[in-house]
């Protein structure tokens, strides 16, 4: 009996080992990977709603269509990301970088991103509908087709961006910076009221 004890706690210890020695494993396993390394993994088309993977690196992950609904993210990082389609609707998105990463597609709807950096990545025809982008780093994202319809993008960084072919309806834009952006005129008044920063590089052009 006191052998069979030890077996079983042997194999037990065994698999809470190999859990941590392998974070993809421990991922799907839990849903919980804080500050792990997940850089290059392919995750794509997991269901992994609820998951916490604060402070994660995914540099280079693949994550087409992944399923990160209502999860944790803060902090984590997906430089260069390979991720059309995922879906991180109503997640903490808090300082998360997403620099590079190909987001076609995505939702990011309802979600609380303070402070995120989307630099350069594609965000063509993502959803950002009612989402809290509070000086978050869009700055040569390319935003064709982004939906950003009642979105909060108070403080954020637009720098060089083209608004003319995303959807901006009812959006607020308190402080935004819009040095070099391209808008439609009725944009930029819009801008205007909230008090965006525009100066003499900010194109304001009238619809087609």
């Amino acid at each position: 009996m006191r052998f069979m004890k030890i077996v079983l706690s042997t194999a037990l210890l065994l698999g809470t080992s190999a859990l941590a020695q392998d974070p993809v494993a421990q991922l799907k396993t839990t849903k919980k990977c804080i500050k792990c390394d997940l850089m290059g993994t392919d995750l794509s088309g997991l269901d992994l709603r609820g998951a916490d993977l604060s402070g994660s690196n995914l540099t280079m992950a693949m994550l087409g269509n992944t399923d990160l609904r209502e999860s944790k993210l803060r902090e984590a990082k997906f430089v260069d990301a390979d991720a059309p389609g995922i879906n991180v609707s109503e997640n903490i998105l808090y300082f998360s970088n997403w620099s590079g990463a190909n987001l076609k597609g995505a939702d990011f709807s309802e979600s609380d991103a303070k402070a995120i950096t989307l630099e350069n990545a594609d965000l063509q025809n993502a959803n950002m509908r009612g989402a809290r982008l509070w000086g978050v780093n869009f700055q040569g994202a390319d935003l064709r087709g982004a939906d950003f319809t009642d979105a909060h993008l108070g403080q954020a960084n637009m720098i060089n961006t083209d608004l003319t072919k995303a959807k901006v309806q009812d959006v607020i834009l308190w402080k935004t910076k819009l040095s070099g952006a391209t808008l439609y005129e009725d944009t930029c008044e819009l801008a205007r009221q909230d008090g965006a920063i525009m100066d003499e590089t900010t194109k304001c052009i009238p619809r087609p």
